[in-house]
């Protein structure tokens, strides 16, 4: 007699009498190389009794406002005959019918997917914020995780030494790439569920990362590096959320007259109220810079009425109304510093002696500022002959407001705004596919394994002997895993930059006539790359982004041409190269962080060519001579509990060893269904 409990937040469910909870596990099925399979159970319908609809919080009224209840997982417990089939695992509500509520169990990679729903830009990267300055670029050539300042030609850089760009390299014309192991563990680590306010709780995963252990992939992973190569540098959301509470919202309530003024006369505006002022940055007239940042001016006049004495013949504007920044330290009187005006978006006038402006609005976008550098708001007469009055009527308003489109030498910098557009879904599974690797996740010590495939060849000495598990019930072989052809194709993103479009890609053959000669097995969401000579004779990534190298200047990068996302590896070399600051060389030696993708010595390299040959040969071998089994084993409770995908089993009927694929529908009474793949 099987007995069965299911716990809901630590409160036994009644179960029904006449059904089974099954069971099924997978992992990598090595059928899509993309895929990522995880642990479910079939719809089990539970009786609609009050102790069921208690402990799950579904109410009677089945209209109810519940999303709280039925849009959100409950942790569950599953014991089968005194053994935790599934000691942590996760129960979702799908549906109701009469008499029965059903849901769905889950557990392992499905559970741990299903927390990643956010961006690789959405990462709280922010243990590596850093100011964009001389001595940071440097000292970052040494890190090992976190960020580098990699050396990267995007159209900057030549090989004439003769030349400025030749010999030395600007730090203001460097960005930072940030590891990829680095966003990997943040990955794992910041994996959570969102509470009532929104915030992501971290589910409290860590990561065993075989990768590291195999001497081929550990220093392909180590140096791999995710440069910058869009076309902003652009700060984080976090970065904004941070520091737009030093926005500034001023109004000026009362009417402003200004009666008889001469030409030439600078007036400045003045607010009266401080709506939003967080950071006490504005004295009413002045709003004084805190830190090198952008910034945006919005300011909106109502209603302005101008009167000019004295001839109009000349047709004269009344007044000019501007925008000034002043540097620290300079002078007020914005009529002897005509250099400090930075706007003038439209002369006010008339050819009469009597008008009015209405909703008259300045917007100037993407100012530089420095700490101490003041804006202000200001008009200026003008006119022949005569005076002009100016009235400025109630409710002008000034808004300055942070603007993140532009990071700025000096500024500090959220590394997570460098990182591609893409989910740590997404990014995950294209690890999983560089390295050949299976995903599996350990609920119980919250552990996320990462094991390229071959580690599960080498387990082979640890084999479980499962010959006495075998049936005669329905085995079957299949000469075919998936759907491969004789030559499988992976083929890097294309680039309008990179040619011929071909370049880096790769794929690897099965001698098999009995497939398709060819298919394409993954669209890498990555560009290629190639290399060039610049500094005098140093082989360095070139992503080209700057197609007139004689147009720089500097005042920072302007990237004019369009580039997809790139991935390189770093090449650290000892030797001696000049950084400038601006112009001033800098001789800095060891730990010059240059970057490839394609190796000059032919060694391992990013080429796919590279990554088939060093990182599949072991699941080339397995698919060469492709053999499934599938049969009906006669698994107890504790053959699941303690279930490792990574060892493989030995079945003595066959006198072969298997990689398991799939078990489907668990019970525990009757033989299961499992897919197995002969190694």
């Amino acid at each position: 007699m099987q007995h069965a409990e299911l716990y809901v937040n630590d409160i036994l469910l009644d179960l029904p009498n006449d059904s089974l909870i099954a069971l099924s596990y997978a992992v990598n099925t090595l059928t899509d190389l993309k895929s990522v399979q995880g642990n479910i159970s079939n719809s089990i319908s539970l009786p609609d009794t009050a102790n069921n609809r208690r402990a799950l919080g579904y109410p009677e009224d089945l209209n109810f406002n519940g999303a709280s209840v039925i849009r959100k997982k409950q942790p569950c417990r599953y014991v089968q005959n005194g053994v935790d089939v599934i000691p942590q695992g996760n129960l979702r509500i799908v549906g109701a019918s009469k008499g029965s509520l059903k849901i769905v169990i889950s557990s392992g990679n499905t559970d741990f997917f299903d927390l990643l729903t956010g961006k690789l830009r959405d990462l709280d990267l922010s243990a590596y914020d850093h100011v964009w300055n001389f001595n940071n670029v440097i000292d970052s050539r040494t890190h090992t995780d976190g960020y580098i300042y990699p050396i990267i030609n995007y159209g900057n850089l030549s090989n004439n030494t003769g030349e400025v760009h030749g010999q030395a390299i600007y730090p203001g014309e460097m960005r930072p790439a940030v590891f990829v192991k680095t966003v990997v563990d943040e990955i794992i680590k910041q994996a959570g569920t969102l509470n009532s306010s929104g915030v992501s709780i971290p589910a409290g995963y860590t990561l065993n990362n075989q990768i590291l252990a195999d001497p081929v992939t550990a220093p392909i992973y180590n140096n791999l590096i995710l440069p910058f190569s869009s076309d902003k540098f652009i700060h984080s959301k976090r970065y904004s959320d941070l520091y737009s509470a030093q926005n500034l919202k001023a109004q000026q309530t009362n009417t402003l007259t200004y009666a008889g003024l001469d030409n030439g006369n600078v007036v400045s505006i003045p607010f009266n109220v401080s709506i939003s002022d967080t950071g006490h940055l504005f004295d009413t007239v002045y709003w004084t810079a805190p830190q090198i940042m952008t910034v945006d001016i919005d300011v909106l006049f109502p209603h302005i009425y101008i009167h000019r004495n004295g001839s109009v013949s000349d047709n004269i504007k009344g007044i000019y109304m501007k925008i000034y920044k002043i540097p620290p330290g300079g002078s007020t009187d914005l009529s002897s510093h005509p250099e400090y005006k930075i706007f003038e978006p439209q002369n006010l006038g008339f050819d009469e002696n009597d008008k009015d402006f209405f909703n008259f609005r300045m917007q100037l976008p993407g100012v530089n500022v420095v700490p101490g550098d003041r804006l202000v708001i200001a008009m200026e007469t003008a006119g022949h002959s005569g005076s002009t009055t100016a009235i400025f009527y109630p409710n002008i308003e000034l808004n300055i407001t942070l603007n993140s489109d532009n990071v700025l030498y000096g500024e500090q910098v959220q590394i997570e705004s460098v990182l591609p557009d893409m989910t740590t879904s997404d990014f995950l599974k294209f690890i999983q596919f560089f390295f050949c690797a299976v995903i599996q996740t350990d609920n119980i010590n919250k552990t996320v394994n990462i094991v390229p495939f071959g580690h599960i060849i080498q387990n082979l000495p640890l084999a479980l002997d499962w010959s006495d598990k075998i049936t005669n019930d329905g085995e079957d072989f299949d000469v075919q895993i998936g759907d491969y052809s004789q030559q499988n194709e992976a083929r890097w993103k294309h680039d309008d930059t990179v040619s011929p479009d071909t370049y880096g890609n790769g794929s690897f053959y099965l001698p098999d006539e009995n497939l398709d000669l060819y298919q394409d097995i993954y669209d890498l969401p990555f560009a290629a790359s190639f290399e060039q000579l610049v500094l005098g004779g140093f082989n360095t990534t070139f992503i080209n982004k700057i197609p007139d190298l004689n147009a720089l200047d500097y005042n920072g990068l302007v990237f004019s041409t369009q580039t997809e996302d790139r991935i390189l590896l770093l090449n650290k070399v000892d030797t001696t190269i000049s950084y400038r600051d601006p112009s001033t060389p800098t001789p800095i030696n060891g730990n010059i962080p240059f970057t490839y993708f394609t190796s000059t010595s032919g060694g391992a390299d990013l080429t796919l060519k590279s990554i088939f040959a060093n990182h599949y040969q072991d699941l080339v071998n397995v698919l060469s001579d492709q053999r499934k089994l599938t049969c009906y084993l006669k698994l107890n409770e504790m053959d699941i509990q303690t279930l490792d995908f990574f060892k493989p089993v030995y079945i003595g009927k066959y006198q072969s060893y298997f990689y398991i694929s799939k078990i489907t529908d668990f019970t525990g009474i009757k033989p299961v269904k499992v897919e197995l793949i002969r190694l």
